[in-house]
């Protein structure tokens, strides 16, 4: 026979498990956050015959940063961005926690777009990779962050969210980018924030540098050394005449061939008219005249076409020699040594009007 006050506890633990069962999953189907300037907004559905409710929520270390005992299903509180877990549980008659929900989480996103304070170095002198620290607020580990220069992208190599307060950005210098280069932030709630002429770049081409690019191709070292237009000038018309001397390569193969294949054929007709046709003897030796004209004309405009391109060639490194060695006292303030220097161009003096050129070897710098 079965004890009614055992039959009476089992029945009570059996309601009790149920209870607890829902709370937990109710409690974690629904969670919710809204977000503004001062606090957050969180909550979730309610439990029948509860007590009031307790939430806790921890950061993305682990650790615990708020408690609270609520009578209404939600919870309001200031946390800064960042992204958290929420754990929920009913209370009892004695205010005790029954089970808690598991942790669940959730993102708390910065409405407010982002501000610079800060950047150093904001002025770059040196080639290679540079790392940029950035100071302000609003920042955010999921936002996208934009070097612009002129407009046109500049690739960011690595972006290290160092805090909410604090980013760095990594990416390859060089002379082509001289000039300033804006940036631009956006945050995980489209909040943007540009910034115009934050970084300055002033990098002094190095001639090995712009040599080395200009001689494997025309052109190479002048888009090195920030010169797009000329350097695409140089490389079109690059382009073109080993285009054209292509064409006249293979135009100058073809006449070789035909005046080779005129002389075979022409000689084998003298063979066979052991020379007494005198008509067939102007033929072959007309024929052999002009292809030979032929021929000779083809290999006087491959040779002029050679002259023209080897000219080309040797005009743009001359060029590329002068934008490397075009370093003059004034711009070795910060980066004193020895160097070529060379400057040129039109000048007015009162009512005379000239073209000066200077060229020299010497070291300068600030003592």
């Amino acid at each position: 026979m079965i004890d009614p006050a055992y039959g009476r506890r089992v029945l009570i633990l059996l309601l009790c498990g149920l209870f607890l069962y829902t709370v937990s999953c109710r409690s974690t189907r629904r969670t919710s956050g809204a977000v503004d300037s001062r606090s957050v907004t969180l909550n979730w559905d309610t439990v029948k015959d509860a007590n009031g409710y307790i939430a806790q929520v921890r950061s993305s270390a682990g650790a615990v940063i708020l408690e609270r005992k609520v009578q209404e299903p939600e919870i309001t509180a200031p946390l800064p961005p960042g992204n958290y877990q929420i754990r929920m549980a009913a209370l009892t008659a004695q205010g005790e926690p029954e089970v808690w929900s598991d942790w669940k989480d959730f993102e708390v996103s910065n409405r407010a777009p982002p501000e610079i304070e800060n950047v150093v170095p904001a002025k770059i002198t040196t080639e290679g990779m540079q790392r940029i620290v950035v100071s302000g607020k609003n920042f955010h580990a999921r936002m996208k962050v934009t070097l612009l220069r002129e407009g046109r992208k500049v690739p960011i190599k690595n972006l290290d969210v160092i805090g909410p307060n604090e980013i760095a950005i990594t990416f390859a210098a060089s002379p082509g980018l001289n000039g300033s280069l804006d940036l631009v932030i956006e945050n995980p709630a489209g909040r943007i924030g540009s910034f115009p002429a934050v970084i300055t770049v002033k990098i002094q081409p190095k001639l090995s540098s712009i040599m080395l690019r200009s001689a494997v191709f025309p052109g190479w070292g002048h888009f090195y050394a920030d010169k797009t237009k000329t350097g695409s000038i140089y490389t079109v018309s690059f382009l073109l005449a080993a285009g054209i001397f292509g064409s006249l390569y293979t135009n100058g193969n073809h006449a070789e061939q035909e005046y080779h294949s005129a002389v075979n054929i022409n000689r084998s007709l003298l063979f066979i008219t052991s020379n007494r046709d005198n008509t067939t003897l102007a033929y072959a030796i007309l024929n052999n005249t002009r292809q030979l004209e032929s021929y000779q004309e083809k290999i006087q405009q491959l040779n002029t076409m050679i002259t023209l391109t080897a000219g080309l060639y040797l005009v743009q490194l001359a060029h590329a020699f002068s934008l490397g060695s075009r370093q003059l006292p004034s711009e070795f303030a910060e980066r004193p040594g020895l160097a070529w220097y060379f400057t040129g161009g039109p000048e007015k003096v009162d009512t005379q009007r000239g073209f000066v050129f200077a060229a020299g070897f010497q070291y300068a710098g600030v003592f």
